[in-house]
Order: structure tokens, then sequence, then C-alpha cells
């Protein structure tokens, strides 16, 4: 059981913000020992500055060095029908733009992703459609899930096998499951 799956809110999400959770979960989940599995961290490490901002003209200058990832063509549609520097201020409008195929080859992709690892660490400040049906995937597929969250809905209660407050405490958790394993 080395494989984690990262998940949490992606829709809607400050760009900054979202860099900053996912790439500290990736790096506290890989200091642990475990693989990282996250479609969107390698993007997140290549466009960021070691303090986690995002900057246009690196993004516009390593724009060759991205990821293939179906999520990426998203963020292009909408920057095709807007601008690159919209999106980046509001990255609300990218579902409005996204077309069929690429939402398929989105969805497609993270439930591929997340059926290939042993466990699933998520993390949820606020209620996340995307989140909590791939916390419902891992349950339906007996992965075990760890959430974090102050706050967590009924629903991603009674399908999540552990909750925690931190990300110290789920690092801690995923241990001792890799343990019982």
């Amino acid at each position: 059981m080395n494989d984690v799956f990262l998940a949490g809110p992606i829709d809607f999400q400050d760009i900054s913000d979202l860099a900053d959770y996912r790439l500290r979960m990736k790096r506290a989940v890989e200091n642990a020992g475990f693989s990282a599995i996250d479609q969107y961290s390698e993007a997140l490490d290549i466009i960021t500055d070691s303090d986690g901002v995002i900057n246009i003209e690196e993004v516009a200058k390593n724009i060759h060095r991205l990821p293939d990832e179906p999520y990426l063509e998203a963020v292009h549609e909408a920057s095709m029908a807007t601008s690159m520097n919209q999106v980046l201020a509001d990255p609300s409008i990218i579902p409005e733009y996204t077309s069929e195929n690429v939402i398929d080859s989105i969805v497609e992709r993270d439930l591929e992703l997340l059926s290939e690892s042993d466990l699933l660490l998520a993390y949820l400040p606020q209620p996340s459609c995307g989140t909590a049906i791939e916390i419902f995937w891992a349950h339906k597929y007996n992965i075990p899930s760890v959430v974090i969250s102050t706050s967590p809905p009924h629903f991603v209660q009674y399908f999540t096998n552990h909750i925690c407050r931190g990300l110290n405490e789920s690092i801690r958790i995923l241990e001792e499951i890799q343990l019982e394993d």
C-alpha cells in the first residue's frame, strides 16, 4: 500500500490556494514514504515558485513542459475563450468553457488514477462535489480513505474510513493503515 491518490476541491479554487494545498499534501505523502498520485501536482510544481506563487510569465515560459493531462485542456479552452490572466484571476470560469469531451476525459482520468491507487487522501475545507464522488468511488472499490476536514458533510462521514483535522494527523493514519495491511 504505497500509492496515495490526492483529492480535494479543484473547480472554483484560487490557483494559489490550490497549488498550496496540493503541493503540501504531495510533499507530506512523499516524505512519509508513499507515492503521491495526483494529476495536478506535476504542473503545479512547474509553474509555481518556491513560495508556491504562480507567475503568468512562468506559465507561458513553461507551457511546453506541462504534462499531457486533460484538465490542462480545460484551462486552455477557457483561456482561448477569455485570456490566461482572466482564468488565473477567476478559475470559476473554467467549467463554463470546457467542452463535453474534455469533461469526460478529466473525470475518466481521475477515476482511473484513483482505481489504481491503494489509498485516498482528501482535503475537504468545504463541500466539493468532485471530492465527494472520489470518496464514494474509493468506498465502492474498497480503497481506504482519509479525509482532512473540520466539518465534513454527513455523506462524507458515512463513506470515509477516517476523518481528521490536519495533514500531520492524516499522514499518521495513512501509516497506520499501511501497517495493518
